[in-house]
């Protein structure tokens, strides 16, 4: 049976977040601003999720890179100084240590450079792990639990951020109550536990983690913020 389609609404918030478009703005400014051809750019790792747009930019040039490929392509500069290399940082962050390091390149070699497309909302988290490991009285005693995927850039790069004891867990696994039970009774006795990623659903189940602590900080992460009817008000870029 065919079915013929009148019309077809599409939503006026339909489309890439704020803080994917953000990131995709800049890398195709920069490709419109490289007439001439005379820079190398560079994403490192996939920009975004979302394939047909990054075989949209292979196409115009630009190579998608990991961090073993730094230092070849550091090298490949230096033979050839006239030319300039740009990377781009994928709006999921990277770990701390790898933009320090990107951040030292830009100083030492005049021919680098480097623009960072992480999400405001993935940085306004790194700087929640950041101040909690640092700034906190009760650093020594906090643990910072992140609800995503283990694997996922951006959790790894916001966990590159807190230099505490930290869990990644994407649900409550059944061993997951039992063991924690025993373990913040030992060890998070009167400190603070820093809370991100946080939604609805899993506050609910927060008795289910047992987590004996004089205070608990709720950190509200990018699924709250993402709920602000005002989210990119909401947060500085």
């Amino acid at each position: 049976m065919s079915h013929n389609i009148g019309e077809i609404t599409v939503s006026k918030n339909s489309g890439f977040c704020f803080g994917v478009d953000r990131a995709c703005i800049s890398l195709q400014n920069a490709i419109d601003d490289n007439l001439n051809g005379n820079v190398d750019i560079y994403t490192l790792g996939k920009l975004i999720h979302n394939d047909t747009f990054n075989d949209r930019i292979k196409a115009k040039g630009v190579n998608i890179i990991e961090e073993a490929d730094i230092d070849d392509i550091i090298e490949k500069g230096k033979k050839s100084p006239e030319r300039l290399v740009r990377i781009f940082i994928r709006a999921h962050g990277v770990p701390v240590a790898l933009t320090e390091k990107l951040d030292m390149l830009s100083k030492d070699y005049p021919f680098f450079s480097y623009t960072d497309c992480t999400c405001p909302y993935v940085k306004k988290i790194q700087k929640i792990a950041r101040d909690a490991s640092q700034n906190d009285a009760c650093a020594d005693e906090s643990c910072f639990i992140l609800i995503g995927s283990r694997t996922h850039p951006e959790v790894i790069s916001i966990l590159s951020y807190f230099e505490g004891e930290k869990f990644v867990f994407s649900s409550q696994p059944p061993s997951y109550q039992q063991h924690n039970q025993e373990r913040n009774r030992t060890h998070c006795q009167g400190g603070k536990v820093q809370l991100g990623f946080v939604d609805g659903g899993f506050a609910a189940d927060l008795a289910g983690l047992s987590i004996h602590c004089v205070m608990v900080k709720f950190i509200l992460g990018l699924v709250a913020i993402g709920q602000h009817p005002n989210r990119q008000q909401s947060i500085a870029p």
